[in-house]
This record gives structure tokens, sequence and C-alpha cells, in this order.
């Protein structure tokens, strides 16, 4: 049975849920102001999307709430061709093997992201990123892209822990030249984890009006995997080896990851559909769970603002304490609401047993049958202790690809076949 247990319940506390949705609210409240100045939303990390999703979504709830229908409608074509609804989404995660390190890891993905801004067509990074989505992942290209490309200014969102990837990242940006960009990031434990050396790296953003610091009681969904997030991220480690060992410019900037998303699930039981490639049961359950426990959370928050802003309810002026007390109310019974949702929702979770969405050995079940009907049982599937899904094939195969590679992409504009999908190309 799952662990629908107190260790459960300490990780999806009530307090963690109300600090990720106050953390949801103030990256919304950023974005709609930040995205005057700005173009586009980057997004590097599985983690950000628990907060970024809800963030996204306040647009919708705030719409709703609205009682003039022209400013709901106004609200609506605002929404349509918000950068919100439409990130760049790239796999940054590191998962170096012998003689690789992350930052090198990295780099190569700095130098992707700068290649898609600046459109630099003769970058070798993004061409072997679209082989990787196309001939290995065997996806469209265009579907893990945003149809507007971000340019120099864009928003990077990402979470922190102990600051040691947003600073590799900084680096390699700066050595990159994307300097125009601004920095949201979701912090852990209220700051208390980050090492000292990153600390500073991030306090001279700050103090360059370059990023803003959202901090967070528990960043109890990092590395937690795809049922938290609906970011699947699976890494290539033959492909990686093979391409830093075969090229001079992958010497030091070296990476092959993709990345899909994947929330719901085609099957109405828990178990029914286990072993095929659709089923998604666990996850779908927890990231609705999450969801919703925001939504209620998020809704009770702006309902509150509202009340306080107009002191009471149509024609009836309320004092000032008997204001608190409706809001104090509201907020408790969002609260209790929460608490015995999530406690429904684990139990049906527990209903998916043996399969429990936290476990990496799910994530690689539930993996292995997409995998399996993409390459027909050529490779090996194996589990990061962050939920990345490793992938590793013959060397055969390696050579084989690479051998694609350098005939259908290197040296190949990656966005030729891309139509008019693009729309500032």
């Amino acid at each position: 049975m799952i662990e629908a247990n107190s260790t459960w319940r300490n990780i999806f506390s009530v307090d963690n849920l109300a600090s990720y949705a106050k953390a949801s609210s103030s990256l919304s409240l950023s974005l709609q102001v930040l995205l005057d100045d700005y173009s586009s939303i980057v997004i590097p990390s599985r983690g950000a999307f628990p907060i970024f999703h809800p963030a996204s979504d306040i647009q919708y709830i705030e719409r709703s709430m609205q009682d003039s229908i022209e400013v709901r409608m106004s609200m609506t074509r605002q929404m349509i061709s918000s950068p919100m609804n439409n990130p760049l989404i790239l796999p940054f995660s590191a998962d170096p093997g012998e003689s690789q390190s992350s930052s090198c890891i990295r780099r190569f993905w700095t130098k992707v992201l700068s290649a898609i801004v600046k459109r630099d067509v003769d970058s070798p990074y993004l061409q072997f990123y679209k082989f990787l989505v196309e001939k290995v992942a065997k996806k469209d290209f265009a579907s893990v892209m945003p149809s507007k490309l971000p340019e120099e200014k864009f928003i990077f969102i990402d979470t922190v822990v102990s600051g040691r990837a947003i600073s590799e990242i900084v680096k390699s940006f700066n050595s990159e030249g994307l300097e125009k960009c601004y920095f949201i990031l979701i912090v852990d434990d209220y700051g208390r984890k980050l090492k000292k050396d990153y600390k500073v790296v991030i306090e001279g953003l700050v103090s360059e009006g370059r990023c803003e610091v959202i901090e967070v009681r528990d960043l109890f969904t990092e590395d937690r995997g795809p049922g938290v997030s609906g970011v699947w991220s699976t890494v290539y480690p033959g492909m990686m080896r093979g391409l830093q060992e075969r090229y001079d410019w992958a010497g030091d900037s070296y990476g092959a990851g993709t990345f899909y998303q994947l929330i719901s699930s085609s099957q109405v039981e828990p178990r029914e559909g286990a072993g095929d490639p659709k089923y998604n049961m666990p996850n779908t359950l927890l990231y609705a769970s999450l969801s919703i426990a925001s939504s209620i959370m998020i809704r009770s928050n702006l309902e509150c603002e509202k009340i306080e802003k107009k002191s009471g309810f149509g024609d009836f002026v309320l004092s000032s304490d008997e204001v608190d007390n409706i809001v104090s109310e509201k907020k408790k019974h969002a609260l209790r609401m929460v608490e015995r949702y999530f406690q429904r929702s684990l139990e049906n979770i527990g209903k998916c047993d043996p399969f429990s969405p936290l476990d990496k050995k799910t994530t690689k079940e539930l993996a292995l049958p997409r995998v399996d009907y993409t390459w027909g049982g050529m490779c090996q599937v194996s589990t990061s202790g962050s939920h990345l899904i490793r992938v590793d094939f013959s060397d055969e195969v390696v050579e084989g690809l690479f051998k694609v590679f350098e005939t259908g992409y290197l040296g190949v504009n990656p966005f030729f076949d891309c139509g008019d999908y693009f729309i500032n190309l």
C-alpha cells in the first residue's frame, strides 16, 4: 500500500501547500508586471512547474471573478497571447557520468538557448538538440518549442536549493552574452540551505536589478518526479559520451536530453491499463490533487483580497474587525477543505498499489512501455535518484544515430522545415 501515512502528510502538509500557493501568487504578480518589458519565459527546471502552472492559471481565476463582461473579454484577449501560456522548456537537468561535470552539461544547454535567442541557425548545439528530439525521442521539433521564440530579454524561472545549479547557469549565461534576461528564483527553506559562495551570486543579480527571489517553506516537489511536475525528463548517457568524444566543439559543452509532458491518463480504474504506453494514472491522481489544492487556496486568497479592498459585500459596509474576522474564517475554511480533499486523494492514489508516484521505480515502470514503443526494446532504461529517465543504447545504435546526425542535421538550418509555425524567426 502506498505511504498514505505520516510521511506523505508531512510532504504534502497544509503548510507546504499554502506556501506554494503564496509563491504562485507572487510569481503571477511579478510576471504580469515584468512581461511589459520582457517578451518570453524560459523554464529549465521540472521543479518550477508545480509553482509556475498555478501561477499561469491565476489569470483565469481572476477573470472569472470580474463583474464586467467587457473586463473579462479584455482579459481573455490578453491571456491568449501571454507568454505564460507558451514558455520555452529546456532540459537543463544534469546527470554527469565519469569524466563529466554538471557545469559542462549546463554550458551545453546554455549554448542551445543562446542559439535560439540569437537565431543562430549554424549552431551545432541547436542542431544536435533538434536531432535528439526528432531521431532519438522521435517527436516533432515544433512540439517542444513555443511558436514565439524567446529574444534577448527573457524571464528565466528556476528553483534553488544550495544555489550550485543556478550559479553554473549564470556563469554560462555571462560567457554567452545572455545578460539581458531576468531571473525569478524559487528558493527552498527560506534560503537557509543556500551555500555562501552561491548566495553571493544570487545577491549580485538582485543588486543589479536582474533577479527576484521567491522563498518557500519547503520545496517539497523538487526531484520528486513527474507526478508533481507533469514533466518527464529523459537523458541519453551513451549519446552524451559520444558527443563529448567525437567533436572538439563539444569537449567542454556536452548534453543529451529531451522532455515530454504527460499528465492525463486515458484509464478510469486506478490499475486498468498498467503496462500500456498511455497509462499514467498514479501521476495523474497526484498532479490533479496538487492542482486542485493549489486552486482552492489561491481562489480563497484572491477572494479575501477582494473583500479587504471593498470592505464588505455589495452595499454592506463592514468594520475593519468584521472584515478581519471574515477573511480569517475564509482562510481557515480553505485550509480545512484542502486537508480533507488531500486525504481523500491520497486514499485514491493508494488504490494504484504497487505504484507510488513519488517512487523512482514507478517512474521507470511507467516510462518503460513508452520507450519500448519508441525503440522496440533496443535500449536499457533506468532512473536517477532525481527521477531522470536514463535511456542507454548499444554502441552500434549510438554509432548509427551519429551517422544520421552528421548526414541530416549537422550544418543544416534547424528551422528550415518548420513552415510558418514560428512567428518571429
